[in-house]
């Protein structure tokens, strides 16, 4: 064979190669989306190896305990973020590279301090009042142990959202990896102590300190200090605005994604609320796959014009299938294998958890196309236009809660979650195909 051929096969090959490796460096959605399915698969592996250690330290009641009072500081942590979070993010995609950035930045910073602030203060004076309407008054001082681990949370996630909407998810990653690190470590720590919850608080609170301040100094350094200053313009009425709009979206999910395990924690008790958990849990962070392809694609939609507005389609709906794909092979794998992996990796104790795992898995198919529609609503700007959607499937998830838990303990809260997705992920959809049409 000629040298010189075989030499030039072999350029060419390169040459391709080369060119492969620009494209990739050189296409921001690709590196971005890069970065996001990072983080989301280092925060999934991260947090099922913290739920599993949890759970296979802790009894089964006491990991109810846990689950049902995590649930509580859950649905605080949603309502703590005011909108201003998705507020932010969607305010920063839109002015990112502009001089008006770092005034955007300020001002999303300012409205955190100003509303955590109050806010802290006001679940401060009820605390006592939610956990007896909870018939858990004893648990009250872990309520309020739990204020400061609310009040930096909203901050971690808040300064997330920033870097989201700046299209900078390595700068997340190195957040999140703090923040599930330093969990698993403290955990691990304090439980050699001694297992209870107000261990687990405390590991917490510390992790979201650590986390935030990380957060704050990347922010500061990497971005904010090299920005124009320029404060011919400001937002905090316009990101207030979106906020309060936000604000009703944030309680209706808040309520469908944790009112079932906490009407379990306090009609069915702690033992039923470990087996639901265990279920609900492990399923509720396989999403992680879809939130990662929305934060690498969607910033884009948040300068939706119609001009691009083709091209957007086409990426969101080749997305919405892969995503769909996806979940359809994970649905089928939970109901044909529960039965086997559930015993052996969560215990034997936990096989009770196995019907409803089968029962709960099309739960995915409905929350992924509701989350992955939602987060392309709001960077379009259309807000408003699923507020009403999101008030229906809470409706529908605390009725039918109350009504099957009662009767049918964890299969009726999975039946219920089911029901309250299917409006939310299908009204979701048809708004943003208005929108893309």
């Amino acid at each position: 064979m000629n040298p010189n051929a075989k030499f030039g096969k072999s350029s060419k090959r390169e040459s391709k190669l080369n060119a492969i490796k620009d494209y990739i460096y050189n296409n921001k959605i690709l590196k971005e989306t890069f970065w996001a399915f990072f983080s989301k698969g280092m925060s999934f592996i991260l947090i099922y190896a913290l739920q599993l250690y949890m759970i296979r330290v802790m009894s089964v009641e006491h990991w109810g305990l846990w689950s049902g009072f995590y649930s509580l500081l859950h649905i605080l942590f949603m309502l703590s973020f005011f909108g201003l979070n998705r507020a932010s993010s969607t305010y920063i995609a839109k002015y990112n590279k502009t001089s008006h950035l770092r005034a955007v930045i300020r001002n999303s910073f300012q409205l955190r301090v100003i509303f955590n602030t109050i806010y802290i203060g006001v679940i401060a004076a009820i605390g006592w009042l939610v956990m007896d309407l909870l018939d858990k008054d004893h648990y009250t001082k872990n309520f309020y142990m739990s204020l400061p681990l609310i009040f930096m949370f909203a901050f971690q996630e808040n300064i997330i959202a920033m870097f989201i909407g700046l299209h900078r998810n390595r700068f997340q990653v190195n957040m999140k990896l703090t923040e599930h690190i330093s969990k698993l470590i403290f955990v691990v720590g304090l439980f050699a102590i001694s297992i209870n919850i107000e261990y687990i608080i405390i590991a917490y609170t510390v992790s979201a300190v650590i986390t935030t301040a990380s957060g704050i100094w990347l922010l500061y350094s990497k971005f904010y200090k090299e920005l124009e200053d320029d404060r011919s313009k400001s937002f905090y009425k316009d990101m207030t605005k979106l906020a309060l709009t936000l604000v009703l979206i944030t309680l209706g999910q808040s309520i469908i994604v944790d009112m079932d395990t906490l009407m379990m924690w306090k009609l069915m008790g702690e033992y039923e609320t470990g087996q639901y958990s265990t279920a609900k849990q492990t399923l509720r962070y396989l999403p992680q796959i879809t939130f990662a392809m929305a934060m690498g694609i969607m910033p884009i939609f948040a300068k939706l014009t119609e001009e691009n507005k083709e091209e957007l389609r086409r990426k969101f709906y080749l997305v919405f299938r892969i995503n769909l794909l996806i979940f359809s092979v994970l649905v089928v794998m939970i109901v044909l294998l529960s039965p086997y992996f559930v015993p052996i990796v969560f215990g034997e104790e936990y096989e009770p958890a196995v019907i409803v795992f089968q029962v709960m898995a099309p739960y995915l198919l409905f929350q992924t196309s509701a989350l992955y529609c939602g987060v392309a609503l709001d960077y379009m700007g259309r807000a408003k236009q699923r507020v009403y959607v999101v008030m229906l499937a809470m409706i529908i998830n605390l009725v039918l809660n109350l009504l099957l838990i009662p009767e049918y303990s964890g299969i009726g809260a999975a039946i219920a979650t089911i029901c309250a997705y299917i409006p939310y992920a299908l009204l979701n959809y048809l708004e943003v195909r208005k929108a893309l049409h």
